[in-house]
Order: C-alpha cells, then structure tokens, then sequence
C-alpha cells in the first residue's frame, strides 16, 4: 500500500457483500485514495502482513491503511467517506458517537444476517468473527 492508498477488503464469495461492493463503487468519488479488493485476492501471509486474518476478512468487512485496520461499521463509515455527495457525510457522521456505536450494532446484525438478504449465497452464512485485528 502507498501513502495515501487504503484497502477495503470484503468477502467476495458472498453475494450480498459482492452487491455492496458494487454499489459502493458507483459513488466512490474520482480519484479515490482506497481500493475495494477481494479478500479471496489475497494469501493467509499478504493478510497477516495487514494484520487481517482469513477468518476475519471472510465475516467482516475490514479497512486498511498504512497505519490503522478498522473492521465493520468503523469500515463502511471509512468506505463512505471515499464516496460523493452526501455519502461522504454519512460516512463522517458514522464515525461520531452516539452514532458509532448504533453503527456497530447495526453492522454486527446486518452480518450476522447476511445471508437473507438479497443476493446471498451459501457463504454468507459464515459467522461473523469480532476479534480485534490489532492483537
């Protein structure tokens, strides 16, 4: 990763999360600093060398820089802000307590049940890990 390039790795055997994706990349503003990447992109070694792990990137959505790892909603509100128009405030205002913790919550039910909603797949059943990347 350069500078000022971060990573949004999301688990691209679900469909749901393949949705989202796509979703995101049609709002992301040009250029944009962050690349949306397949989780199944990447080695066991390239992921331990983000200080991401497989179980992880296939539950949570995680966000990289060369500095910091920001896993769930604190990684949708850091997706967000890449977008145009009102997105990027949501994305600011999602990093912002009370509203940060609701996020999370809301992020943890959404993943947990990911696999009902549309577009999903066998693998989105995976459960959702909520380790910290950072251990």
């Amino acid at each position: 990763m350069g500078e000022t390039t971060s990573l949004l790795v999301y688990d691209g055997s679900c469909g749901f999360c393949t949705n989202c994706k796509e979703w995101l990349e049609a709002r992301l503003r040009e250029p944009s600093s962050m690349v949306i990447v397949d989780s199944r992109e990447f080695s066991d070694d390239d992921l331990l060398a983000m200080h991401l792990d497989r179980a992880l990137v296939n539950s949570t959505l995680c966000w990289c820089s060369d500095e910091r790892v920001e896993t769930g909603a604190g990684a949708v509100s850091r997706a967000l802000i890449n977008a145009r128009g009102v997105w990027r405030l949501v994305g600011r205002v999602l990093r912002v307590a009370p509203v940060s913790w609701f996020a999370e919550f809301a992020y943890r039910v959404v993943a947990k049940n990911r696999y009902r909603l549309p577009g999903a797949s066998a693998s989105c059943a995976s459960p959702v890990t909520t380790s910290d990347p950072t251990t």
